[in-house]
């Protein structure tokens, strides 16, 4: 003869997910636990009132929909028998439905681009975040409706942005948005490499990856400005500039580029010398011989030690000009 014995162990509840639900209702939440015993009295209770029906999965899972509810972080207890509910802690947000977006959209594959997310309804960084397609990357900081993220390294193409929680990297709130990592632009040089400070000389700018339409606008910031100005790309490698004046007269500045509106730029580290404008008040001497090789002594102000400073006699090429001052220029004339 063989005895029976039916042993009774009380369900426990030991993770629910997501963790975030929309206030609308609706969100699937799936409570995970042990000793589930198949029925059709399982409840969900989301707080101290709003209970709804839940489906038993197995053992370990029964899963229900979240009802409306306000804004605000509140229990979530399961019960087995519509009556005793368990009581695990669990918690569960219910967060606003709002339309979102992401300042930029698009950044470099390196990473480390300041994305500001706009219309969010959280209030505490430690329960927000981004997934950049399948990487998570928590809040830096949350300001009202809206919270700063630093993209993670990718790779070149579209991911989803989707709105998530650390834990359970559950969407909530308005469907993902498309995020396009971009490959990072660089510069290999600049022609001519300096100009005077008055402004007005136009540059070429050569490199790789600059992204956009020919004819288009493109970002180009010099030194550490925060205003950014206006080129004209020409290709994916070259790019046209009117340089602006300098108040400060003589001094170097760096050139970087942008794919994604002035966000990030370049580190490319190529050098643009502005020279004060350049006043050429006497040579000595006034003439020579007409099969070239006369030292010409330049003197003036202005002068700035460039490779790209020269000579021109007449209608001839530009001749190599040795910085001695800033008053003093030295040149040797072509033949004629």
């Amino acid at each position: 003869e063989h005895q029976f014995i039916q042993k009774n162990y009380s369900i426990e509840l030991s993770k629910v997910l997501p963790t975030i639900a929309s206030i609308l209702g609706g969100t699937l939440v799936s409570s995970f636990g042990s000793h589930f015993v198949q029925s059709a009295e399982f409840l969900c209770k989301f707080g101290g009132a709003l209970v709804s029906p839940a489906a038993w999965m197995s053992s370990s899972l029964v899963t229900c929909l979240a009802p409306a509810g306000a804004v605000g972080n509140v229990s979530l207890e399961v019960s087995m028998s519509g009556g005793d509910f368990t009581s695990s802690g669990m918690r569960i947000l219910f967060a606003g439905v709002h339309p979102w977006r992401a300042v930029p959209c698009q950044g470099p594959v390196l990473g480390g681009t300041r994305v500001t997310v706009e219309g969010i309804s959280v209030s505490d960084a430690a329960e927000f975040g981004l997934l950049f397609g399948s990487t998570y990357v928590a809040a830096r900081e949350v300001v009202g409706d809206k919270a700063v993220v630093l993209s993670p390294p990718g790779t070149e193409g579209l991911v989803h942005l989707v709105l998530s929680n650390a834990e359970s990297f559950a969407l909530y709130g308005q469907l993902a948005v498309l995020y396009e990592y971009q490959p990072h632009a660089h510069v290999y040089g600049i022609h001519p490499s300096c100009g005077s400070s008055g402004g007005g000389t136009t540059i070429t700018l050569t490199g790789h990856s600059f992204l956009g339409s020919p004819g288009s606008i493109y970002p180009l910031r010099l030194g550490n400005a925060t205003a950014v100005l206006g080129t004209t790309l020409i290709s994916s490698s070259l790019i046209i500039a009117t340089m602006p004046s300098h108040e400060a007269g003589n001094g170097k500045l760096t050139l970087e580029v942008s794919n994604n509106q002035g966000h990030d730029f370049s580190s490319s580290g190529v050098v643009y010398a502005y020279y004060a404008n350049l006043q050429l008040t006497r040579v000595e001497p006034s003439f020579g011989s007409m099969e070239g090789g006369t030292e010409v002594t330049c003197l003036g102000s202005g002068f700035a030690k460039d490779d790209d400073l020269a000579c021109i006699f007449g209608k001839s090429d530009p001749s190599k000009a040795v910085v001695l001052t800033s008053t003093i220029v030295v040149c040797t004339s072509p033949a004629r």
